[in-house]
Protein backbone atom coordinates (compact mmCIF):
# COMPACT_ATOMS: atom_id res chain seq x y z
CA UNK A 1 0.00 0.00 0.00
CA UNK A 2 2.59 2.61 0.72
CA UNK A 3 4.73 1.70 -2.48
CA UNK A 4 1.75 2.13 -4.66
CA UNK A 5 0.83 6.04 -2.32
CA UNK A 6 4.83 6.65 -3.28
CA UNK A 7 4.52 6.02 -7.08
CA UNK A 8 1.15 8.39 -7.38
CA UNK A 9 2.63 10.84 -5.29
CA UNK A 10 5.69 10.80 -7.91
CA UNK A 11 3.89 10.86 -10.48
CA UNK A 12 2.05 13.92 -9.47
CA UNK A 13 5.20 15.90 -9.04
CA UNK A 14 6.49 14.63 -12.51
CA UNK A 15 3.15 15.66 -14.41
CA UNK A 16 3.46 19.51 -12.56
CA UNK A 17 6.93 19.62 -13.99
CA UNK A 18 5.94 20.41 -17.79
CA UNK A 19 3.46 23.01 -16.06
CA UNK A 20 6.09 24.79 -14.33
CA UNK A 21 8.36 24.81 -16.89
CA UNK A 22 5.70 26.07 -19.68
CA UNK A 23 4.55 28.89 -17.17
CA UNK A 24 4.72 32.34 -18.97
CA UNK A 25 7.35 35.01 -17.00
CA UNK A 26 6.22 38.25 -16.23
CA UNK A 27 8.63 40.69 -17.81
CA UNK A 28 10.82 42.92 -15.88
CA UNK A 29 11.03 46.52 -15.47
CA UNK A 30 13.78 47.81 -16.82
CA UNK A 31 15.67 50.38 -14.27
CA UNK A 32 15.41 53.91 -15.05
CA UNK A 33 18.60 55.61 -14.74
CA UNK A 34 19.85 59.20 -14.61
CA UNK A 35 21.68 60.22 -17.87
CA UNK A 36 22.69 63.60 -17.40
CA UNK A 37 22.36 66.85 -15.11
CA UNK A 38 21.88 70.30 -16.31
CA UNK A 39 22.10 73.36 -13.93
CA UNK A 40 20.47 76.70 -14.19
CA UNK A 41 20.24 79.50 -14.71
CA UNK A 42 23.05 80.00 -17.56
CA UNK A 43 24.31 83.75 -15.67
CA UNK A 44 27.64 83.15 -13.97
CA UNK A 45 28.77 86.76 -13.43
CA UNK A 46 27.33 88.32 -9.54
CA UNK A 47 28.20 91.17 -7.13
CA UNK A 48 29.42 90.42 -3.99
CA UNK A 49 26.12 89.89 -1.72
CA UNK A 50 24.05 88.37 -4.61
CA UNK A 51 21.57 85.45 -4.07
CA UNK A 52 21.21 83.03 -6.90
CA UNK A 53 18.62 79.90 -6.80
CA UNK A 54 20.13 77.60 -8.93
CA UNK A 55 18.11 74.58 -10.23
CA UNK A 56 19.11 71.01 -11.61
CA UNK A 57 17.47 68.72 -14.24
CA UNK A 58 18.18 65.56 -14.62
CA UNK A 59 17.55 63.40 -17.89
CA UNK A 60 16.26 60.01 -17.53
CA UNK A 61 16.94 57.00 -19.21
CA UNK A 62 13.29 56.95 -20.41
CA UNK A 63 13.59 60.21 -21.94
CA UNK A 64 11.94 61.81 -19.25
CA UNK A 65 13.30 65.54 -17.62
CA UNK A 66 13.06 65.52 -13.96
CA UNK A 67 13.33 67.66 -11.89
CA UNK A 68 15.88 67.67 -8.85
CA UNK A 69 14.68 68.20 -5.36
CA UNK A 70 16.86 66.12 -3.22
CA UNK A 71 20.27 66.59 -5.14
CA UNK A 72 23.14 67.21 -3.21
CA UNK A 73 24.45 70.96 -3.99
CA UNK A 74 28.73 71.90 -3.06
CA UNK A 75 30.61 74.91 -3.95
CA UNK A 76 34.39 74.06 -4.68
CA UNK A 77 35.22 77.80 -3.28
CA UNK A 78 33.17 78.67 -0.19
CA UNK A 79 34.71 81.81 0.35
CA UNK A 80 33.54 82.96 -3.19
CA UNK A 81 30.18 81.64 -3.11
CA UNK A 82 28.10 79.07 -0.90
CA UNK A 83 25.32 76.84 -1.64
CA UNK A 84 22.39 75.86 0.66
CA UNK A 85 21.07 72.74 0.16
CA UNK A 86 18.01 73.66 -1.91
CA UNK A 87 20.67 75.19 -4.22
CA UNK A 88 20.25 79.01 -3.01
CA UNK A 89 23.83 80.37 -3.97
CA UNK A 90 25.36 83.12 -1.92
CA UNK A 91 28.07 85.54 -3.46
CA UNK A 92 30.52 85.73 -0.38
CA UNK A 93 34.21 86.78 -2.10
CA UNK A 94 35.84 88.04 -5.17
CA UNK A 95 36.86 85.08 -7.63
CA UNK A 96 35.43 81.84 -9.52
CA UNK A 97 33.79 78.58 -7.63
CA UNK A 98 32.36 76.10 -9.42
CA UNK A 99 28.55 74.91 -8.48
CA UNK A 100 28.00 71.36 -8.51
CA UNK A 101 24.68 69.35 -7.86
CA UNK A 102 25.22 65.73 -7.36
CA UNK A 103 22.05 63.01 -7.83
CA UNK A 104 21.67 59.11 -9.00
CA UNK A 105 25.78 58.77 -9.70
CA UNK A 106 25.83 61.98 -11.98
CA UNK A 107 26.88 65.74 -11.57
CA UNK A 108 26.17 68.68 -13.23
CA UNK A 109 27.66 72.23 -12.53
CA UNK A 110 28.40 75.80 -13.31
CA UNK A 111 30.80 78.13 -12.80
CA UNK A 112 29.49 81.24 -10.88
CA UNK A 113 32.41 84.81 -10.37
CA UNK A 114 32.05 87.54 -7.82
CA UNK A 115 33.17 90.53 -8.51
CA UNK A 116 32.78 94.00 -6.50
CA UNK A 117 30.15 96.55 -7.13
CA UNK A 118 32.46 99.09 -8.87
CA UNK A 119 36.31 99.95 -9.07
CA UNK A 120 38.53 102.97 -9.73
CA UNK A 121 40.50 102.59 -12.48
CA UNK A 122 43.76 104.12 -10.79
CA UNK A 123 43.50 100.83 -8.70
CA UNK A 124 44.02 99.39 -11.92
CA UNK A 125 47.71 100.97 -12.84
CA UNK A 126 50.93 99.23 -12.49
CA UNK A 127 53.13 96.00 -13.44
CA UNK A 128 51.10 92.42 -12.58
CA UNK A 129 52.52 89.04 -13.31
CA UNK A 130 50.10 86.60 -14.48
CA UNK A 131 49.94 83.21 -11.40
CA UNK A 132 47.51 82.12 -14.36
CA UNK A 133 46.78 81.96 -18.08
CA UNK A 134 44.24 79.62 -18.63
CA UNK A 135 42.74 78.90 -22.29
CA UNK A 136 40.24 76.84 -23.40
CA UNK A 137 38.15 76.04 -26.60
CA UNK A 138 34.41 76.12 -27.16
CA UNK A 139 32.31 74.80 -29.49
CA UNK A 140 28.32 75.92 -29.15
CA UNK A 141 29.53 77.54 -25.53
CA UNK A 142 30.70 74.16 -24.38
CA UNK A 143 34.24 73.53 -23.43
CA UNK A 144 35.90 71.03 -25.42
CA UNK A 145 37.42 68.14 -23.39
CA UNK A 146 41.05 68.30 -23.70
CA UNK A 147 41.72 71.91 -24.97
CA UNK A 148 42.68 73.70 -21.42
CA UNK A 149 45.67 75.23 -20.93
CA UNK A 150 47.53 77.07 -18.48
CA UNK A 151 50.55 79.26 -20.24
CA UNK A 152 52.28 80.32 -16.91
CA UNK A 153 51.94 76.36 -15.64
CA UNK A 154 53.57 75.61 -18.96
CA UNK A 155 56.55 77.32 -17.63
CA UNK A 156 55.74 80.72 -19.85
CA UNK A 157 55.21 83.86 -17.81
CA UNK A 158 52.39 86.83 -19.13
CA UNK A 159 53.28 90.29 -17.79
CA UNK A 160 50.65 93.45 -17.86
CA UNK A 161 51.22 96.78 -17.56
CA UNK A 162 48.41 99.68 -17.47
CA UNK A 163 49.52 102.97 -17.57
CA UNK A 164 47.81 106.36 -16.53
CA UNK A 165 47.55 107.57 -19.97
CA UNK A 166 45.32 104.60 -21.00
CA UNK A 167 48.70 102.67 -22.85
CA UNK A 168 49.06 98.78 -21.96
CA UNK A 169 52.09 96.39 -22.49
CA UNK A 170 51.49 92.71 -22.44
CA UNK A 171 54.03 90.09 -23.08
CA UNK A 172 53.64 86.46 -23.44
CA UNK A 173 56.99 84.41 -23.10
CA UNK A 174 57.09 80.64 -23.60
CA UNK A 175 59.94 78.65 -23.04
CA UNK A 176 61.60 78.28 -26.59
CA UNK A 177 59.78 80.73 -28.29
CA UNK A 178 60.01 84.57 -29.25
CA UNK A 179 58.37 86.71 -26.85
CA UNK A 180 55.03 87.81 -28.22
CA UNK A 181 54.37 91.75 -27.49
CA UNK A 182 51.16 93.41 -27.86
CA UNK A 183 50.72 97.35 -27.10
CA UNK A 184 48.18 99.73 -27.20
CA UNK A 185 45.41 101.61 -25.53
CA UNK A 186 43.22 100.40 -22.50
CA UNK A 187 39.70 101.76 -20.98
CA UNK A 188 37.81 101.19 -17.93
CA UNK A 189 33.95 100.79 -18.09
CA UNK A 190 30.52 99.03 -16.74
CA UNK A 191 29.32 96.91 -19.79
CA UNK A 192 25.89 95.78 -18.98
CA UNK A 193 26.77 96.92 -14.75
CA UNK A 194 29.52 95.03 -14.91
CA UNK A 195 33.31 96.33 -14.63
CA UNK A 196 35.02 95.37 -18.29
CA UNK A 197 38.57 96.28 -19.39
CA UNK A 198 38.30 97.14 -23.38
CA UNK A 199 41.57 96.58 -25.58
CA UNK A 200 42.45 98.39 -28.80
CA UNK A 201 45.51 96.67 -29.96
CA UNK A 202 47.46 99.03 -32.07
CA UNK A 203 47.10 96.56 -34.96
CA UNK A 204 43.38 97.84 -34.69
CA UNK A 205 43.45 101.62 -36.27
CA UNK A 206 40.16 102.63 -35.52
CA UNK A 207 39.63 102.95 -31.87
CA UNK A 208 35.51 102.83 -32.20
CA UNK A 209 36.04 99.65 -33.64
CA UNK A 210 33.47 97.49 -31.65
CA UNK A 211 34.71 94.14 -32.16
CA UNK A 212 37.46 94.50 -29.63
CA UNK A 213 38.83 92.29 -26.66
CA UNK A 214 36.80 93.00 -24.06
CA UNK A 215 37.59 91.82 -20.36
CA UNK A 216 35.65 91.38 -17.48
CA UNK A 217 37.61 92.20 -14.51
CA UNK A 218 37.56 91.74 -10.70
CA UNK A 219 40.47 93.40 -8.17
CA UNK A 220 40.62 91.95 -4.73
CA UNK A 221 43.52 93.19 -2.62
CA UNK A 222 46.81 92.93 -5.27
CA UNK A 223 45.06 89.52 -6.72
CA UNK A 224 43.50 91.08 -10.52
CA UNK A 225 41.60 88.33 -12.71
CA UNK A 226 40.52 89.09 -16.19
CA UNK A 227 38.59 86.62 -17.86
CA UNK A 228 36.34 86.67 -21.32
CA UNK A 229 33.82 84.50 -23.18
CA UNK A 230 34.93 85.10 -26.64
CA UNK A 231 37.41 87.66 -28.80
CA UNK A 232 40.77 87.43 -27.18
CA UNK A 233 43.76 89.90 -27.84
CA UNK A 234 47.40 88.24 -30.14
CA UNK A 235 49.50 86.96 -27.20
CA UNK A 236 46.90 84.69 -26.01
CA UNK A 237 46.19 82.97 -29.17
CA UNK A 238 46.00 79.55 -28.54
CA UNK A 239 45.67 78.45 -31.99
CA UNK A 240 42.05 78.46 -32.16
CA UNK A 241 39.17 80.59 -33.50
CA UNK A 242 39.36 83.72 -31.21
CA UNK A 243 35.84 83.73 -30.81
CA UNK A 244 35.62 79.97 -29.82
CA UNK A 245 38.31 80.84 -27.06
CA UNK A 246 37.66 81.21 -23.10
CA UNK A 247 40.54 83.01 -21.16
CA UNK A 248 41.00 83.20 -17.45
CA UNK A 249 43.97 85.16 -16.48
CA UNK A 250 44.49 85.85 -12.56
CA UNK A 251 47.61 88.55 -11.97
CA UNK A 252 49.33 89.30 -9.15
CA UNK A 253 50.83 93.33 -8.42
CA UNK A 254 54.75 92.91 -9.31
Amino acid sequence: MTKRISSIVLLSLLLLIPACQNSPTAPSTPEVKVISIVTSPSGTVFFVGATIQLTATATMSDGRKQRIASGVWSSSDPDVATVDPSGLVTIVGVGMAVITAAYGGKTGSLSIRGMEEGLNPADLLGTWQASKAEGWRTVGHVEVVGSRRDLVAEGGTVTLVLEANRAYTITVAMPGAKPGIDTGSWHYGNGSGRPQIDFYPSSIPNPDYGDVPAFLVALSGNTLTLWDSGLSFLPFDFGWDPYDTVLNLVFTRR
